[in-house]
């Protein structure tokens, strides 16, 4: 209670201090906690409220997941679900998976056949990932991509961080199949795909879109939602959500710093009162931790600011299926495959 009173005196202090904005700028910007909304479809995607085979029905962008609904991608197509603020579920075709998230004591995805890429900037509890053959914990930041097998095998590839299977640990630069016993081996390039191209080429867009929030326009909605958390933003200027950290220090596992963070934190008693001072990302780009030094990124330069930036991936375009640009994306590039491991 003490934090919220301390947020609100903040709020109100800084409110003081600057012009009002109208009804109009304060709600350009959406902010909200929740799990399971639509980031993106690229090609086609459908989602079943209940026990298949009740009748699916067509899955967009902004749909809003609800534990037990069942997703499954269209050939050539992928999509995007924001999960806890900071944390993304990405599939490739072909795939299916069950929501289990429910807000409460539930933080799980079953996935049921294809490929999926969680990329976690911070975990705040553990994410749950149930397939055929295992059940895969992650319990820090990093990007972790599964796949289901031919035969129902379950494969874990480690990019950044470490998962549990079971008891065993899998550490960044392995990979597992679980069929039975774990096998485990080092990855390679060979690993990679067209669903991993496009997963970090997501990231990148969605931290560019971080650096081109305006704090003015945001502190009307962030001031009027009470937010004292890490959230998601919907920005109506890209037409996208994006994670808007709590606290400065964050990063994508993949590299880039979300080098904004929620405005009214830079005047709060507990920042230190200055622009990136109270906070330095962890080791793994989680959590800060109190104390001094700059918004640590990741050394991999800035999106779309002279740093590095992957090139777009393939936008995927199924035949006979014309695909308008998605949210937040840039121009399409030649299709090819891009989307989730073959086995």
């Amino acid at each position: 209670m003490a934090l919220v009173a301390g947020l609100l005196v903040a709020q109100a202090t800084v409110a003081q201090d600057r012009k009002p904005l109208s009804p109009d700028e304060a709600s350009k910007y959406v902010v909200s906690a929740k799990a399971g909304i639509v980031g993106i479809i690229e090609g086609s995607a459908s989602v079943t409220h209940g026990v298949p085979p009740a009748t699916p029905d067509m899955l967009i962008f902004g749909d809003e997941l609800r534990a037990g609904d069942t997703v499954t991608t269209g050939t050539a197509s992928r999509a995007e679900i924001l999960l806890d603020p900071g944390c993304y579920l990405r599939v490739g075709e072909g795939a299916q998976f069950v929501y289990l998230i429910d807000g409460s004591a539930n933080n799980k995805i079953k996935l049921v056949r294809g490929s999926a890429i969680i990329e976690a900037a911070v975990v705040e509890s553990d994410i749950v990932i149930d397939t055929p053959k295992s059940r895969f914990a992650i319990k820090e930041p990093g990007i972790y991509r599964f796949n289901i097998l031919s035969g129902g095998a379950s494969e874990v590839i480690v990019r950044k961080g470490k998962v549990y299977a079971d008891k065993i640990e899998i550490k960044a630069g392995k990979k597992a199949i679980i069929d039975g016993a774990p096998m485990i081996a080092a990855s390679s390039k060979n690993d990679l795909d067209g669903l991993d191209d496009w997963s970090k080429y997501r990231a990148s867009e969605l931290i560019a879109t971080n650096k081109n929030l305006s704090n003015s326009v945001m502190k009307g909605s962030i001031f009027a939602s009470g937010f004292v958390s890490n959230s998601w933003i919907y920005d109506p200027f890209c037409g996208c959500y994006t994670f808007l950290p709590w606290t400065a220090g964050f990063s994508s596992p993949y590299g880039w710093s979300y080098s904004v963070c929620n405005p009214y934190w830079y005047f709060s008693p507990w920042s230190g009162g200055g622009y990136y001072s109270g906070g330095r990302s962890s080791p793994g780009g989680g959590k800060t931790q109190p104390g001094g030094g700059s918004n640590a990124g990741g050394g991999h330069g800035h999106p779309n600011r002279g740093g590095i930036h992957p090139p777009p991936p393939p936008r995927i375009t199924p035949a006979g299926r014309s695909v308008e640009p998605s949210h937040g994306a840039s121009a399409p590039a030649p299709s090819h495959d891009g989307g989730g491991k073959k086995h």
